[in-house]
């Protein structure tokens, strides 16, 4: 039957001193309850309580403290039944708890423990089976040991949303089922120190729920972080991703907050690397999203599609060791208010569309697509006093620029190429600076097998050359200038086309002392 052991109450009202005790209750689904009081146990004295499938209840439980000796393990088994804990710590060793579902309703500390002579355990905490965390904050705590729950990790049902963090250091933390899918956590927080590494993987709640609040972690000492879920839902709260390598196994991750930000920082000693079947979407609905690893697939293989919506927030791909994005990337899609670049996009002959302002950071960038269309749905500008180029290779894919070309505050371009090879036709919308004020430096467009150059805007003016170079040119701005600042003006005809300038669009071409 079932075992109730109560007592006057206290923090030690229960001691253990024996040699390794072992408390077993075998009959089926027979229960084992300590109430009234904590539990004490003796140095070096692993303790183990066990049913047959039966629910285990226990008080908080502590070793013996002060003395160093912290080599104490408590174990915990209850096949189908439920487990349910207050808080342990003080002088533990390893916590191992398995149990369909395992309620943890106070903090778990470990502590390390060095026997003379052997090398250090340092402390860990397993709990196999479905985790519940309830009563308040939870926070878990191993000596530098590992971290792992097995299972699927929520609030315990019925309670408001409760944070967790884990704390493993060194060691490294593992969950292996989804968190907050039932119930979802309220603050997650994961290792804001130490080098351990981090593997989640199932999802944190689900495309249209979220899973936890705000959602922290790793840190800048983070080994690798594994993410291999298929969503990563924050509600209205961010998201911070921090580890010197990530990678990404899940089938299409989605990270997924309203009108708050996601970030991913660090990417120290590698990138952002997706297997073949994750492709990746970043969506904040108004919060911003920055990326300071590079964003790369796997091998030359499937491609993985890449899609940033940041909706009236701003994108920031601030990697400046290598491509933002690149190796074996398919169809790049980013949306937001501002797209900052600090280096290249690359994909393997897909699209890329940028929906929103351009801002090209800290150095000349380069967007090649291979063969995929290249679009600038909004304007395009250097950071200001920088001057950075910009390279578009669309080889056979269109290039389409919407916006105005150089005209914010001091944000002139470098040197402007678009098109260099290829027959892909090449769109600019708006102007390249303005009367008064070049956009760009030296421009060359398109190449002599490119199709055609449509031009709508009103203003083409430089610092220096201009090249413009196709099988025709379609001036369609009303009354378009080309302005150089004493630099050469060249229209060169690529096969059997013309210029053709568009009812009203009359045409001003001036050098100064250069050539027209």
């Amino acid at each position: 039957g079932n075992v109730l052991v109560k007592s006057g109450g206290g923090a030690d009202a229960f001691t253990f001193t024996g040699s390794d005790p072992t408390i077993t209750n075998t009959g089926s689904t027979s229960s084992i309850t300590f109430s009234t009081g904590g539990i004490t146990l003796a140095d070096l004295k692993d303790v183990t309580f066990a049913t047959t499938n039966g629910a285990v209840t226990l008080p908080a439980v502590v070793g013996t403290a002060g003395d160093g000796n912290d080599g104490t393990d408590l174990t915990i088994t209850a096949g189908t039944g439920t487990v349910t804990l207050a808080a342990i710590g003080t002088d533990i060793n390893d916590v191992a708890v398995t149990a369909q579902t395992i309620v943890l309703g106070g903090d778990i500390t470990t502590a390390a423990f060095t026997p003379t002579g052997e090398a250090a355990d340092p402390a860990s905490i397993t709990m196999t089976g479905a985790v519940q965390v309830s009563g308040g904050t939870r926070t878990f705590t191993t000596g530098g040991g590992a971290l792992s729950f097995t299972s699927t990790v929520d609030t315990a049902t019925g309670e408001a949303a409760r944070a967790m963090e884990i704390v493993s250091g060194a060691g490294s933390t593992t969950i292996g089922g989804a968190i907050g899918t039932n119930t979802a956590l309220g603050a997650l927080t994961i290792n804001s120190a130490g080098a351990g590494n981090i593997t989640l993987t199932g999802s944190i709640g689900a495309d249209a729920a979220a899973g936890a609040a705000a959602i922290t972690v790793g840190n800048g000492a983070t080994a690798t972080l594994a993410l291999d879920g298929a969503d990563y839902h924050s509600g209205s709260a961010a998201q911070t991703w921090t580890a010197n390598a990530f990678t990404m196994a899940g089938t299409d991750p989605t990270f997924t907050a309203s009108n708050a930000n996601i970030s991913f920082a660090d990417g120290a000693t590698s990138d952002i690397v997706l297997t073949n079947s994750a492709d990746l979407t970043v969506r904040t609905s108004g919060g911003d999203i920055d990326f300071e690893p590079q964003i790369k697939g796997t091998g030359a293989d499937t491609n993985t599609d890449i899609t940033l919506n940041a909706g009236g927030g701003s994108v920031t791909l601030d990697n400046t060791g290598g491509p933002v994005i690149g190796t074996d990337i398919g169809v790049v899609a980013i949306t937001g208010a501002t797209i900052n670049l600090s280096d290249d996009i690359t994909t393997d002959n897909d699209n890329i569309t940028l929906t929103g302002a351009v801002v090209l950071n800290d150095q000349d960038i380069v967007i090649t697509g291979g063969g995929g269309n290249i679009e600038f749905t909004s304007t395009v500008n250097s950071k200001a006093n920088e001057g950075n180029a910009l390279t578009i290779a669309n080889t056979t894919g269109t290039a389409t620029i919407t916006g105005n070309i150089g005209t914010a505050t001091n944000g002139a371009l470098g040197n402007l190429t678009i098109g260099a090879s290829g027959a892909g036709a090449i769109t600019l919308s708006g102007t390249i600076g303005s009367s008064s004020a070049a956009g760009a430096a030296v421009l060359a467009v398109g190449n002599a097998d490119a199709a055609s150059i449509t031009l709508g805007g009103v203003d083409y003016n430089t610092s220096g050359t201009q090249t413009w170079h196709s099988d025709g040119v379609a001036i369609n701005g009303t009354d378009a200038a080309f302005t150089t600042s004493a630099d050469n003006v060249t229209f060169t005809d690529g096969g059997s086309g013309n210029i053709v300038l568009a009812d009203a669009a009359d045409l001003t071409i001036s050098t100064a002392a250069g050539v027209g």
